[in-house]
């Protein structure tokens, strides 16, 4: 077969970086998915390096690069030519990017390819030469994630003791701190990772309340302790061997911030949910293993693999509420006035949980004047244990309408968000002074955190919150749904399509789903479908901001609650953040649809020509972009993605 493209004269034929990488990616056979699993990165990453949206920073490049070498997307004899040839068009379009492409690092890799034949996965490290990172890049030796900042840390001398006894005196292997929702688990392992990262060249964050698979995790751990220079090999297996070999050779601090999201719910015995198990693998290797790194988790369920890992290298905090002194020093802001029998009778009933402190604080502050007396008498002499629920619940009941968006768009998020992401969700209608005060107005509520990361301010919600405003969101919904009047619906997504994998998954798991369940409960499997069909009506040939993400929400709890979306009309509909990658959709129209951030098979420009094989066999497209994909048309896969040119594509033929 042969194609033939056709471009205008006077287009530029620079090769972009973007149509490099497609033309890279083609010659290796992988996907976007086995690409970005490979770089420990996600899918969404891919699609915009490919479609000339973001760029990788140098140090992603490097491994970029060292990814396509040992899969045989650079050709044979011009590894080095093609390689720079990537690195410029990144340099000359890329903003940020300034280091020079480092030739000796790659001559070293291609000597070292040379001279040895391939290592298995535990000789991995020598396979690859310790390369000098690119010029002016700066080393990363922090990698903090979603941890929150810490300042206004509140004492915990005691256990912070005795972790440092652990680690640095015991040279622990594994720390678990465990506890209940909001009692401050994640900020003692901050300040804890803050106090010992100076004895480890390495620390390394992640959250876990978004169930990142095993695989991922190991991915971008293994890249992370090497600079990027070793690329993750296929298989958890694997990939946990050669983690280990790391740790060996170069100390480091891992943290693992809400680890009961990997667990069933409701299980006495401590039992994975279905395909997490290897972190369970992941704690046996590292809690047996001989090396002088640390991993140190947060859960509200210990993990049932400390119960059989013994010996000093393993050890569990099980983290208490604050005493009195601790309570008043978390709520000195709040300039509250009682006596110590009130200070100790606030405490107690809420059992020193530092979150139920912070948001009942404030609403003392606010509504008595700060008067502990007051409160106390006002509220009677029970316990509020467990009632963290019902706080939160008067605190929405109390936020302004700006407030609950800003708190449902974080919580649809689930990783921190910017000012300016957030900015972009809540639509061009609020202004960025009003989104400031609803943000401060949240965070001296404690409903919000900042995360500690290294670029603009981002915002998270605390774990228990996020629990709450999810499934409030959920009711919500749902009940919109019933009464067939939408609001939330048409104002945001409630699954983002171009989420990273684990998190869109996350999205469907507690968002998507509990909604299905609520509306089946409501008027069963097919009343709920008919539910969902007829907003759908409504909405056709509706003005696109009236639609809004409405039909692209539908689609999505369509295709979770069928399986496909075969035979479903979706005309003339506007469909955002819909995910249609991987979804059977047979004799579905799209006739006058408008796509807007969804996901298909794979990720491509706006076509502007397309030819079909004589035997029908093949399909070519041509794209504004300069791009020229090439399907089998049997099951719609596609097999060639290349680029010859930077401009538009107005002519495709095959013979």
């Amino acid at each position: 077969m042969h194609v033939m493209v056709t471009q205008r004269p006077g287009e530029s034929d620079t090769e972009s970086f973007a149509g490099l990488l497609l033309r890279h990616r083609g010659r290796t056979g992988l996907t976007q998915r086995e690409l970005a699993a490979r770089l420990g990165t996600s899918r969404r990453a891919v699609q915009d390096w490919e479609s000339g949206v973001y760029y990788p920073s140098a140090e992603r490049l490097q491994a970029l690069i060292l990814v396509l070498l040992e899969s045989g997307g650079l050709t044979v004899g011009r590894e080095i030519a093609e390689a720079h040839d990537l690195w410029a068009a990144a340099l000359r379009e890329a903003p940020r990017m300034h280091p020079p492409f480092d030739q000796a690092w790659f001559t070293g890799l291609l000597a070292a390819r040379a001279a040895a034949p391939p290592a298995p996965a535990g000789d991995v490290l020598q396979a690859i030469p310790a390369a000098a990172p690119a010029a002016g890049a700066v080393e990363r030796d922090q990698d903090w994630g979603e941890a929150p900042d810490v300042h206004g840390f509140v004492d915990r001398a005691e256990e912070l003791a005795t972790f440092r006894g652990w680690e640095l005196g015991e040279r622990c292997r594994l720390v678990a701190v465990l506890g209940m929702g909001g009692i401050g688990k994640t900020a003692l392992a901050a300040r804890l990772a803050q106090d010992v990262a100076p004895t480890f060249p390495r620390l390394y964050w992640r959250s876990l309340r978004d169930a990142l698979p095993t695989s991922a995790w190991l991915a971008g751990a293994i890249g992370f302790l090497s600079d990027q220079r070793v690329v993750p090999p296929e298989g958890e297996a694997a990939r946990l061997a050669v983690l280990l070999q790391l740790l060996r050779e170069r100390p480091g601090l891992l943290v693992l911030d809400n680890f009961e999201t990997l667990l069933e719910p409701g299980q006495r015995e401590g039992r994975y949910r279905a395909g997490y198990a290897g972190y369970g693998r992941l704690l046996q290797a590292i809690g047996e293993g001989r090396h002088r790194s640390c991993l140190v988790l947060t859960s509200r369920e210990a993990p049932p693999e400390l119960a059989v890992l013994g010996g000093s290298a393993v050890r569990t905090l099980q983290l208490g509420g604050l005493g009195v002194a601790e309570g008043q020093v978390l709520l000195a802001d709040k300039q509250l006035s009682g006596d110590e029998e009130d200070w100790a009778d606030l405490v107690f009933r809420f059992g020193g949980n530092g979150l139920a402190l912070k948001v009942v604080g404030e609403s003392i502050r606010e509504v008595f004047g700060g008067d502990l007396g007051a409160f106390l008498e006002e509220s009677g002499a029970g316990t509020v244990f467990g009632g963290t629920r019902r706080l939160l619940a008067e605190q929405l009941e109390r936020s302004s309408a700006l407030e609950q968006d800003v708190l449902r768009v974080l919580a649809v998020a689930r990783e921190p968000v910017t000012l300016a992401e957030l900015l972009a969700a809540l639509g061009p209608r609020v202004g960025r002074g009003a989104v400031l005060e609803a943000v401060e107005a949240l965070r001296r509520r404690s409903l919000i955190e900042r995360a500690e990361t290294a670029g603009p301010a981002a915002f998270t919600l605390q774990s228990v919150v996020l629990e709450y405003v999810t499934d409030r969101l959920v009711e919500d919904v749902a009940d919109e749904i019933t009464r067939g009047r939408p609001r939330q619906l048409v104002a945001q997504p409630l699954i983002k399509a171009q989420a990273k994998d684990y998190v869109r998954q996350t999205q469907e798991r507690l968002i998507g789903e509990p909604v299905l369940r609520h509306l089946q409960a409501e008027r069963g499997d097919g009343g709920a479908e008919q539910l969902l069909l007829a907003l759908l009506e409504g909405w056709r040939d509706r003005p696109h901001v009236e639609q809004g993400y409405g039909p692209g929400n539908v689609v999505n709890l369509l295709r979770l609650s069928r399986g496909d979306l075969c035979r479903l009309d979706l005309a003339r509909l506007v469909l955002r953040q819909a995910y249609l990658a991987g979804v059977e959709a047979q004799d579905a129209s799209l006739a006058g649809a408008y796509l807007s951030e969804a996901v298909l098979a794979e990720a491509f420009n706006f076509p502007l020509s397309v030819a079909l094989s004589g035997d029908a066999a093949s399909l070519v497209a041509g794209t504004a972009a300069g791009e020229v994909w090439l399907w089998r048309v049997a099951d719609r896969t596609p097999l060639l993605a290349v680029q010859g040119h930077t401009g538009p594509v107005h002519g495709v033929a095959v013979s």
